[in-house]
């Protein structure tokens, strides 16, 4: 067995689209990481909610996706500055009105977004950075 931390915050309304959530936990998290990785912790994931509707209710928006995506790409780069594994989770929520060809439409987005949020703050796809 393998030990991880939980690396996210609590909930927070997206400013002006209070249907949209984004993630705190940012500040103090390399430290935070850091203690983690030397109590054992090997891995640590971040999870994103991304509410999907279709396109006429017109979630998610793109400055949700595009926030959510960059907390995830910062995330990652802190967990691998750490020492840890980054696990980086969007979960897209089609629980209302959206059917599941929306459903892929707002996934293949949110991956998209996210691997570039990814490449830009220089996160190795491959594994951890040395440490």
């Amino acid at each position: 067995m393998i030990p991880g931390v939980r690396a996210n915050g609590e909930l927070m309304p997206v400013p002006n689209s209070p249907s949209e959530f984004t993630v705190e936990g940012l500040d103090g998290l390399l430290g935070r990481l850091q203690a983690a990785r030397a109590a054992g912790a090997r891995f640590s994931k971040w999870r994103v909610p991304i509410a999907c509707t279709s396109k006429e209710r017109g979630l998610p928006t793109q400055s949700s996706l595009e926030l959510l995506a960059d907390t995830l790409g910062q995330y990652a780069a802190i967990s691998q500055e750490a020492g840890l594994v980054p696990i980086v989770e969007p979960d897209v929520e089609f629980s209302e009105d959206a059917d599941l060809a929306r459903s892929v439409e707002v996934h293949e987005q949110a991956i998209q977004l996210i691997y570039g949020r990814l490449k830009a703050y220089n996160v190795l796809l491959e594994g951890q950075r040395s440490c």
